[in-house]
C-alpha cells in the first residue's frame, strides 16, 4: 500500500510540474517559423492547407535579419483559426 501511495504521489507531482510548465508559457510563444529562401526563385508560392486539403490563410509574414521571408504560425493562430 505504501508503494502505491508513493507512486500516486509521484504521478501527482509530475502532473503538477507539467501543468506549471504549460501555464508559464503563453500560446503566443509556442510557434513555428517557416523560413523561405526566395533569392533564387522570386515569387515562390507556398500553400498552407488544413487537414481537408483546403488552402488557409494563417500566420504572419515578415522578413528575417538575413532578408529571408518568414512565416510565423503560433499555437494561438491554429487554435483560433475558423478553418482548422
Amino acid at each position: 500500500m505504501e508503494r502505491l501511495i508513493k507512486t500516486l504521489d509521484k504521478a501527482i507531482a509530475d502532473i503538477n510540474e507539467s501543468k506549471e510548465s504549460l501555464l508559464s508559457n503563453s500560446l503566443e510563444n509556442k510557434s513555428i517559423n517557416i523560413i523561405i529562401d526566395t533569392s533564387e526563385q522570386p515569387g515562390l508560392f507556398i500553400e498552407i492547407e488544413n487537414n481537408n486539403g483546403f488552402s488557409i490563410d494563417i500566420g504572419k509574414n515578415s522578413t528575417t535579419k538575413e532578408g529571408y521571408r518568414k512565416l510565423r504560425i503560433t499555437a494561438s493562430d491554429i487554435i483560433n483559426h475558423n478553418k482548422i
